[in-house]
């Protein structure tokens, strides 16, 4: 695996302005900005594929900064908040004219924990504001995903209590590059394990307002 930093960057920069936050860009630079994303894209992969392949991984490293998780909304501004995601649709052309194998990888959650999570515990928002921030984006992950080919998309939701993530591993596995369960199973296993079960707890619920 690799994280290519500034391909990054060009995808989301919370410092200035990137392909998926485009707020404070301007036409023209937002287009140059593609066109440098696409070129990127295909240095990586003439890069890669002359050393045997590998799989670039373009989300979750937070750890690169000016990015986060690139989640459904990203990072805390306003009064343009609802707008600063990705757009997997945009994603997934750059691909297909760089002539890379896309895989999405959705990582969701009960609709009940990301409210108490940014309202209750981060207080991110009033409950109102929140509330219609996470319905907004709701809508537009579910839209980008309806529009993109099913075989490039997997669903996963790490907080369940009913379906354990660690029993879906070479499945996972299968799905982002064919040789995790193969060549590169041990290390795979090995990596997936260290995901940690969610210890999130609900509020107890307030039987004035429930009622």
């Amino acid at each position: 695996c690799h994280v290519p930093q500034k391909l990054q960057w060009m995808l989301y920069n919370n410092a200035s302005f990137g392909l998926f936050n485009a707020w404070d860009g301007t036409e023209s630079k937002w287009y140059d900005l593609r066109q440098q994303t696409l070129n990127k894209l295909k240095e990586q992969k003439a890069y890669w594929e002359a050393r045997g392949g590998t799989l670039l991984v373009l989300n979750v490293a937070e750890y690169v900064s000016k990015v986060g998780e690139m989640s459904y909304p990203n990072f805390i501004h306003g009064p343009e908040r609802s707008l600063r995601k990705p757009d997997l649709h945009l994603l997934a052309s750059l691909c297909e004219e760089a002539e890379l194998d896309l895989r999405i990888l959705v990582l969701n959650r009960q609709a009940e924990q990301i409210y108490h999570s940014t309202t209750t515990n981060r207080q991110f928002s009033r409950p109102i504001k929140q509330t219609m921030v996470l319905l907004d984006n709701a809508f537009s992950l579910y839209g980008q995903l309806a529009i993109i080919d099913k075989a490039f998309i997997k669903c996963v939701n790490p907080y369940s209590d009913k379906v354990q993530i660690s029993s879906r591993v070479d499945e996972i596995g299968g799905f982002l590059h064919p040789a995790f369960p193969d060549a590169k199973r041990t290390i795979w296993h090995t990596s997936f394990g260290k995901i940690r079960k969610s210890g999130f707890q609900a509020p107890k619920v307030d039987e004035v307002t429930a009622a």
